[in-house]
């Protein structure tokens, strides 16, 4: 052992924010009973490091400000520099809290805009291991234009709105990994207590049982060796199709083959006479992850690994107008996944033709039926590297940072756990008290996304009652749910981060911070029948309006039949009365319960209203 030594976890570095306003621990590695002592602005503080070297150093709790030194002695010397004290949040949570600044919704001007020098930015290399690490792999970034691009939209938003409101120097931690299920963030000690452990971990066994760590293993993932496809002629239009299967699009088309690697895409499009000599733009909304896309067996674009954030960016190439002919046409798409998840994610708006510049020209919709086979059909990385076993990511990517001090959590996940939306009220609430337990305060804040507005009744049908789920979480104290269903984007990834980055905002400034302001937006209270007529009356409904000044959308009624149909709305006062002449004895309300419905309900504070049922059925 080198006679100096002195280690110290990634996130104690340079252009750090300390939580402001509790005694934060510095921790680390040294000597065997080495006296270590801790100074910043002004203040010091002291431990001895235990008979296996590791040490906890208590700050005395420090007010907003900075930047400071931190200097750390062991022995050694260690200085940090360009330290803030103010507030420390940790976004976690799957491909939406991951989701970069650069593609969301004015991007561009954004990141030109993010001169925040008391905002800091520190992001968590994606990782997963079946042993509790010691550390994690990241650095913190003091926010600037040459570094927002690439953190996480809805944290930046987040953050950005906090400092501007409070005067108080934020940190943000993003701690997430696309295509993940909660139940690998949590730790295996309290994923122990959920009712249905047993089930859960059954594919996992080998895993679980192996008695030995693999270690961290990062997202390298499958690596593009050859296109082969080419040479076999998949991208020609004389391909022969009869061996390539039905896909509809958007979609993952690990939904229907657990299988990544590189899948070919097919379709036919015919082209009107009018669009000859023109230029069309062929757009196919994001892909997971990467592509080669091919018009006629010409290749005219795509996206490869070295494009940080491919997976999220929607693909718009341009066809030459040498290559369109009119009639008869094949887009041919090779995308490769290298992760876990792989497909076209939408909104289906995104997948068209059209000439540029020529609105009149029409457009040609791509959405709907198209031909796929796999080229080459590889096991998802998640698995074999553990990003979907129980536990892992909590391993990796939570309790390395467990002894970091925090003001509270943000979290976006739940579209993976979908399907499963029964177990999910019981995981969420084991994730809540398994981070406040680690954290030891069972008082820290964690505030959530509703999932937003995507799929159509066909495709998702749980997620009304997912949704529903998720408001059931509201019940643990020291929590709040930002409602998105109204986005209008109808996509699982949208753009407008600036709205969920918002309204989570809204939730901290209230309950955290104290401001006086509006936190929900109306919620069911209850509702009266009156001469075939609905009352419901509505909480959190001061101002109560719709955004676009109709009539509100998106109320249903039935009666005993349990048939529900849209029923007509208007607002009085705090709440809305509902009729339908095809219910003339209504029983029951639903209002915004579809996976994406078309809502317009507010309050004066413009926040939506909740989805909800008054049925069991």
């Amino acid at each position: 052992m080198s006679s100096e030594l002195l280690w110290l976890p990634s996130i104690i570095s340079d252009n750090m924010v300390v939580q402001a306003g509790v005694r934060a621990a510095i921790w680390g590695k040294c000597h065997p009973g080495q006296r270590v002592r801790v100074e910043i602005a002004g203040k010091s503080a002291s431990a001895t490091a235990n008979d296996r070297g590791d040490f906890v150093v208590r700050l005395p709790a420090l007010k907003p400000g900075g930047p400071h030194q931190l200097r750390i002695q062991a022995g050694a010397e260690r200085v940090i520099e360009n330290v803030l004290v103010g507030d420390v949040w940790l976004g976690s949570g799957q491909s939406n809290m991951e989701w970069l600044l650069g593609p969301s919704k004015d991007g561009p001007r954004e990141i030109q805009a993010a001169m925040y020098p008391k905002i800091r930015l520190f992001t968590v290399t994606p990782c997963a291991s079946r042993a509790a690490e010691s550390d994690v792999q990241g650095r913190w970034q003091e926010c600037s234009p040459d570094t927002a691009g690439d953190f996480s939209a809805v944290l930046y938003f987040f953050g950005r709105e906090v400092h501007q409101a409070t005067g108080t120097p934020i940190g943000l931690v993003n701690s997430s990994w696309g295509g993940t299920d909660i139940e690998p963030w949590i730790s295996l000690s309290s994923l122990k207590r959920f009712s249905g452990y047993r089930k859960l971990v059954a594919p996992f066994k080998a895993e679980l049982n192996s008695g030995k760590s693999a270690g961290p293993v990062q997202g390298g993932f499958h690596k593009d060796k050859c296109n082969k496809g080419v040479a076999l002629g998949w991208a020609s239009e004389a391909c022969d199709e009869k061996l390539w299967q039905k896909i509809v699009l958007p979609a993952y088309w690990t939904q229907h083959v657990p299988k990544v690697g590189p899948f070919w895409f097919r379709k036919t499009v015919t082209i009107p006479p009018a669009w000859r000599g023109q230029e069309p733009a062929l757009g196919l909304g994001p892909i997971v992850d990467f592509d080669n896309t091919y018009f006629n067996g010409q290749r005219v674009g795509g996206i490869g690994p070295e494009c940080r954030g491919a997976w999220d960016m929607p693909r718009r190439y341009t066809i030459p107008a040498a290559m369109v002919k009119p009639g008869k046409n094949v887009i041919a798409v090779r995308a490769f996944a290298h992760n876990v998840n792989g497909g076209f994610t939408g909104p289906a708006g995104l997948m068209n033709l059209s000439v540029i510049n020529r609105a009149d020209l029409g457009t040609i919709s791509l959405a709907g039926a198209w031909r796929y086979r796999p080229e080459a059909a590889l096991d998802r990385v998640g698995r074999l590297g553990q990003a979907l076993v129980p536990s892992t990511l909590y391993n990796s990517m939570i309790h390395p940072l467990r002894q970091f001090a925090l003001k509270g959590w943000i979290w976006w996940q739940g579209e993976n756990n979908v399907p499963r939306h029964g177990e999910y009220r019981e995981l969420s609430g084991l994730l809540i008290d398994d981070w406040r337990e680690q954290w030891g305060d069972a008082r820290l804040p964690f505030y959530f996304v509703q999932l937003e507005d995507y799929g159509s009744e066909a495709t998702h049908p749980n997620l009304p009652l997912f949704r529903e789920v998720q408001a059931a979480t509201l019940t643990v104290p020291h929590t709040g749910m930002a409602v998105t269903v109204d986005g209008g984007e109808k996509d699982v990834h949208p753009r407008n981060k600036q709205l969920s980055g918002h309204r989570l905002a809204v939730q901290a400034l209230a309950k955290t911070y104290g401001k006086p302001i509006e936190w929900r937006g109306p919620v069911f209270a209850s509702f009266v029948v009156a001469k075939g007529k609905v009352r419901v009356a509505l909480d959190h409904a001061k101002g109560l309006a719709t955004r676009d000044g109709k009539k509100p959308l998106a109320f249903a009624l039935a009666g005993e039949d349990r048939r529900f149909v849209s029923a007509m709305a208007r607002i009085d006062g705090q709440g809305v009365v509902l009729s339908s002449p095809d219910v003339p004895a209504p029983v029951a309300v639903r209002y915004a319960w579809s996976a994406a419905p078309q809502c317009n309900l507010v309050n004066g504070a413009a926040l939506p209203a909740e989805p909800f049922r008054t049925d069991a059925w």
